[in-house]
């Protein structure tokens, strides 16, 4: 099993669409255990808190609005 990052939408939850480059372009990216779908979404909470430190962007994403789930693909 592998598992997936998704986004909270105005009326449900959907594939975050984060992709990884491959041979044949962007594919979606899957992680092969919760800890490593754990570690990328610390570290894109990282990201994002420096962005608006410098004020790159100015809206703090909400850990709230992501999950991490099982998927067969």
């Amino acid at each position: 099993m592998t598992y997936k990052i998704e986004l909270r939408y105005a009326f449900e939850w959907d594939d975050a669409e984060w992709t990884e480059e491959g041979r044949a372009g962007n594919r979606p990216l899957r992680f092969s255990d919760r800890k490593s779908a754990q570690a990328a979404l610390a570290e894109f909470f990282d990201a994002v808190k420096i962005a608006v430190s410098e004020g790159n962007i100015d809206v703090q994403a909400s850990p709230a609005d992501y999950r991490i789930v099982e998927t067969p693909v």
